[in-house]
This record gives C-alpha cells, sequence and structure tokens, in this order.
C-alpha cells in the first residue's frame, strides 16, 4: 500500500498526484494499492481518485 498527501491534504497536486498518476497507469508493474489523504473540507479535489482516507482520522 502507498499513502499519498500533497500540501496537508488540501490538494490532489504536485509531485505526488504525478507520481500516483504514473503508478496508476502501471499499476500491474507495481501491483500496489494507492491511497490519498485528504482533509474533508477538500474532498472534491480527489474526483476521480478510487480510494482515500481523511487526514488525521483515526481510521
Amino acid at each position: 500500500m502507498i499513502l499519498f498527501e500533497s500540501y496537508s491534504g488540501k490538494q490532489f497536486h504536485c509531485n505526488p498526484r504525478a507520481i500516483s498518476e504514473y503508478m496508476y497507469e502501471n499499476k500491474d508493474q507495481y501491483g500496489h494499492k494507492l491511497i490519498w489523504s485528504i482533509d474533508k473540507r477538500y474532498l472534491s479535489a480527489l474526483d476521480g481518485v478510487d480510494a482515500y482516507l481523511k487526514s488525521f482520522s483515526l481510521k
């Protein structure tokens, strides 16, 4: 499992986004589950992302 976060969970942006998009496109090669950490106030930033968790949550 690989966890990504950009700008304290406020954006789906920058280098973490580029890396996660590349790994998603090549997921057969990497075989990892890709998860994004997001502040619940910014959930709309992750439209199109398969899996996420809320920043600073126990889950």
